[in-house]
């Protein structure tokens, strides 16, 4: 590797992205020296940063190691990426659709093929965003992705809430229910000791568990710059009671403190996991 000119790069590329040494630095989780050092020449990334280092700079490695960018990289891995994030963008588009025949058309309603639905199509996501190291472009679909998603979650709370309403609420003082984990425990109680089918669990515990997990990852591509992990929790924590509170004030559901826990802790573990697979 020679280090000035992988220095120069790295200046040049950063500059076109309108990042200064130390956002750069905070993205990399290192200081703004040790950035200054690489520019002039005196040194050169760590191994392990060369990925996450090419992914913010929207380069490969190998660009980085040899300090030039190179005219002639793949225009078939280019143009397959971008053909992965349409597919996506389909898939998005046809899900409100789905959705909306699956909740207000058929008779048959199966809980579980739509949480396969959005779960294949959210792993889709989550691949197109592991392996495209075009930033600019996974911005683009991470958007499409959260209105959709979120458009798709409005209609589930909705329909699903009046449903609850009818059957629940003459047990539930105005609508709101502060007891934390009992029911939880309940659920899972009644499931081990065959009183309850494991419906009865996924639709009650593990729904709850997976619903804002999606939103751990837009935040991070929705939000330019780098928020620091309190602000990231506090901002998705408030999402969450938005949606707690919009059903208690349209009267199509509960206020319920254990459906905020569990969608808090789904979010809490994708975080981590989305961490240790770097995918942001």
């Amino acid at each position: 590797m020679d280090c000035k000119k992988t220095g120069r790069l790295i200046f040049s590329l950063r500059k076109e992205k309108k990042l200064t040494q130390k956002e750069l630095a905070e993205k990399l989780n290192i200081t703004d020296r040790a950035v200054s050092k690489w520019e002039r020449g005196l040194g050169a990334p760590d191994i392990s940063l060369l990925k996450p280092l090419s992914e913010i700079l929207e380069v490969s490695i190998n660009e980085i190691l040899i300090g030039e960018k190179n005219s002639s990289e793949s225009l078939e891995e280019k143009t397959m990426l971008e053909k992965i994030g349409l597919i996506i963008v389909l898939l998005l588009l046809l899900m409100p659709i789905f959705l909306i025949n699956w909740l207000f058309i058929t008779t048959n309603i199966r809980l579980d093929y739509i949480c396969l639905v959005f779960g294949t199509i959210f792993l889709a996501l989550l691949i197109f965003l592991k392996i495209n190291p075009n930033q600019a472009l996974k911005r683009r679909i991470v958007k499409v992705f959260v209105l959709f998603y979120t458009f798709s979650l409005f209609i589930y709370t909705f329909y699903t809430g009046i449903i609850y309403s009818v059957v629940r609420l003459i047990d539930i003082k105005n609508g709101v229910e502060l007891i934390p984990l009992v029911p939880i425990v309940q659920n899972v109680i009644m499931v081990i000791n065959g009183t309850q089918k494991f419906w009865f669990l996924f639709e009650y515990v593990i729904i709850d568990l997976c619903m804002f997990m999606p939103y751990a990852i837009f935040i991070p591509y929705l939000v330019k710059n780098k928020i620091g992990r309190k602000k990231y929790f506090m901002l998705l924590l408030l999402i969450i009671l938005l949606k707690e509170l919009l059903q208690l004030l349209l009267n199509v559901g509960v206020f319920d403190i254990n459906d905020i826990i569990l969608n808090f802790l789904g979010v809490i573990t994708m975080y981590y996991l989305l961490k240790a697979y770097h995918i942001f």
